[in-house]
């Protein structure tokens, strides 16, 4: 039994380690609220998909805390897609929607992770204007093509209605979307 403890704990750390962290780590979606929210849209039971969001939104809660700071690293910077409205960018390492199997064998996708920064010309009500990204960030992250690469170190703030302290999610959509300020950026060559 101790043997199956420490084996359980040491597979937690593994998968802990790799997910968004803070400045300095791979930047990857969290998979098991991920696999949570995935599970939720294909549930037969209502009450049993509603328990699987709110303990992901719990989980998402940690992994997005107000204030927490993250930059883009070598392996996954940021990038705009089709999918991407004003504002908005996600990881470069993980811009398409993959495919999870749910239980029973029934087939979809894991929501696609976008983060939202917020700007005094564009911003959603409930983002405080102290978490609004500076004018010439801003300027310089909205003049970035869709599909060109950039780096960037970015903020999370609240936002006063949300699923969580700072992100929400739309099933309809199935997005995940974390609000943040972006601090800095560069293209990459």
């Amino acid at each position: 039994m101790r043997h199956l403890f420490g084996v359980a704990l040491f597979c937690v750390l593994l998968v802990g380690d790799g997910r968004l962290q803070g400045e300095g780590k791979t930047l990857e979606p969290p998979m098991i609220p991920f696999r949570l929210l995935a599970g939720s849209r294909i549930e037969e039971c209502t009450i049993c998909a509603e328990k699987d969001m709110k303990k992901a939104f719990a989980m998402l809660g940690k992994e997005y805390p107000p204030a927490a700071v993250f930059s883009s690293t070598p392996d996954c910077g940021f990038i705009k897609t089709a999918e991407c409205g004003n504002g908005e960018f996600v990881l470069s390492c993980c811009s398409a929607r993959e495919p999870y199997e749910g239980p029973g064998g029934k087939k979809v996708v894991f929501p696609l992770l976008v983060f939202r920064f917020h700007s005094e010309s564009e911003h959603l009500v409930g983002v405080a204007p102290g978490d609004f990204t500076a004018l010439d960030i801003a300027s310089k992250v909205a003049s970035v093509k869709p599909g060109r690469l950039f780096d960037a170190t970015i903020g999370v703030v609240p936002y006063r209605y949300g699923d969580g302290a700072a992100f929400n999610f739309s099933a309809k959509d199935n997005r995940l979307t974390v609000h943040c300020r972006v601090l800095k950026v560069a293209l990459r060559p």
